[in-house]
């Protein structure tokens, strides 16, 4: 049960490290604290 619950978390930092390098250029940092609001 614990190695699949890491699992996805994983997947979601990489994605949260991506979205907030594109949210950091276009200056939007509302976007990263909806995108860990909606995801816990």
């Amino acid at each position: 049960m614990r190695g699949l619950a890491t699992s996805p978390h994983q997947n979601f930092y990489k994605f949260a490290w991506g979205f907030s390098m594109i949210a950091g250029k276009t200056g939007n940092l509302t976007h990263i604290r909806a995108a860990l609001a909606f995801s816990f």
